[in-house]
């Protein structure tokens, strides 16, 4: 769920964490009014199954004194009018069942005792029989929970209304109150995407005094001292540009003086080298005939 909600654009990215989080609480809401409605469903159960015994124990107390079984069954079997009944049963003082009601077959009372206690899927209680401040016997009535079954089934379906209408709602109210946070945000992304192809001139976009706007507005300052800093750059450049043609000229100027004044030396030196020639090949003659000269003498 995270890579999905982090690939979705803000203002959606928002309207989803609301749907989310509202749709948790209604969830645990509801579960948390059904386990509660459980609980207080089982315990009015417990007292209705207790009342409904002594109502019972109360009524048939003559019929089991005068041991009238026609009786005292057909006053067990008023317990009928509860759908939720799943069987009654009248033990005497012995232990002995004197009479029985069953809804079905599948649960009889047993012969010789009173039944267990009641498990969890149903409720079961027991009231003594007393007639003229004598025990004459007992009373067992258990049931079960059918009417809760349908008691969650139709909160489950209400749950499932109130959920719509709240993630309607939380759906509709998020995109109008996000809107605040999300426009100048993806103003601010679509205008940073254009940031140095179409200049550095960010626009004002309207935002509140929050963290939202100073963000917008530090991009913007941002933005200007990048404008800056590039044209700065760019105008060093340009000097570093003109220095380095004039460093050209008077390179390519000294070159020029290198090259005429080697043709000087070397012209200088080739005059100078044509009567020094000369003049070496003369000087030995001059000397022999000097020589020559001063013998004869």
């Amino acid at each position: 769920m995270k890579r999905w909600l982090a690939r979705l654009p803000i203002r959606q990215k928002l309207a989803a964490i609301a749907l989310i989080v509202s749709t948790v609480t209604v969830v645990v809401t509801l579960v948390g009014f059904t386990v509660f409605d459980v609980f207080l469903y089982r315990s009015r159960a417990v007292e209705d199954v207790s009342t409904l015994a002594g109502i019972v124990a109360e009524n048939s107390a003559a019929a089991v004194a005068f041991l009238d079984q026609p009786a005292a069954a057909q006053t067990l079997a008023t317990v009928r009018l509860r759908e939720a009944v799943l069987r009654a049963c009248l033990y005497l003082d012995s232990g002995e069942l004197f009479a029985s009601y069953q809804r079905d077959g599948s649960l009889v009372c047993p012969l010789d005792s009173v039944p267990a206690a009641e498990g969890f899927f149903s409720v079961a209680a027991s009231s003594p029989i007393v007639w003229d401040q004598e025990t004459w016997g007992t009373v067992y009535v258990e049931r079960d929970f059918t009417w809760l079954y349908q008691r969650i089934a139709v909160g489950a379906a209400a749950g499932a209304a109130i959920l719509l209408v709240v993630s309607g709602l939380t759906f509709s109210l998020s995109r109008r109150l996000t809107g605040p946070i999300s426009s100048p945000i993806t103003r601010l992304a679509a205008e940073a995407q254009s940031v140095g192809t179409d200049g550095y001139v960010i626009p004002d976009i309207p935002a509140e005094d929050d963290e939202i706007g100073d963000l917008v507005r530090s991009f913007r300052s941002m933005a200007v001292r990048v404008r800056d800093a590039n044209e700065g750059l760019v105008r060093e450049i340009e000097e570093r540009k003109k220095v380095e043609a004039d460093r050209e000229v008077l390179l390519e100027r000294e070159r020029e003086t290198s090259r005429l004044k080697a043709e000087f030396v070397a012209t200088v030196s080739h005059e100078l080298r044509t009567p020094l020639s000369a003049i070496a090949g003369w000087t030995p003659g001059l000397a022999s005939a000097r020589r020559w000269t001063g013998r004869s003498e």
